[in-house]
């Protein structure tokens, strides 16, 4: 065997190494991208769940308010109904405002906890789209790899191919 073979052959060898390194590196790079996704995928959830779970209390929040207010107005008007005091009408008249008082106070409450819902699950939503927009390029970059890589793999072998002959 020769200088010229040799080199050759040392050549071929230290090829294959670079494109082993290579390979490692991108399925690092590949491998960290993916966690990276996963992690973000899994706060975007926890943000999500968060935020149903906030606009659920707000509104059983404000339900039993307003269910507290109407006993209340209930014990007040029959305190003063039994007070007679004052006419009956203007006790139910005054009764039934504050009753429309209460049920809209509750579902403003629970327009809010809505609208604060929305709010949230649209700026959560940026991060979902983000989230497909890296998994899609990931995806990319990982098909163009495969494609490199296979190139390599078949240009190394043929190198070796075409030593193996020349021997």
């Amino acid at each position: 065997m020769n200088l010229d073979e040799q080199k050759e052959k040392l050549s071929v060898k230290i090829d294959e190494k670079k494109v082993k390194h290579e390979k490692k590196k991108t399925q690092a790079k590949i491998n960290h991208e993916e966690r990276k996704i996963e992690l973000k995928a899994k706060y975007t959830d926890k943000k999500i769940s968060g935020h149903i779970e906030k606009a659920i209390k707000t509104i059983y929040k404000a339900d039993d308010d307003a269910e507290k207010d109407l006993i209340k107005l209930i014990e007040a008007l029959d305190a003063e109904i039994e007070a007679a005091e004052k006419p009956v009408e203007f006790i139910l008249f005054k009764a039934e405002n504050k009753f429309e008082e209460i049920i809209l106070k509750a579902e403003l409450k629970m327009q809010k906890a809505k609208n604060d819902l929305i709010k949230n699950l649209e700026k959560d939503m940026e991060n979902v789209s983000e989230l497909i927009t890296l998994e899609e390029d990931l995806s990319v970059f990982k098909d163009e790899m495969d494609e490199v890589s296979a190139l390599l793999d078949e240009r190394i072998e043929i190198e070796k191919e075409t030593l193996k002959i020349k021997s």
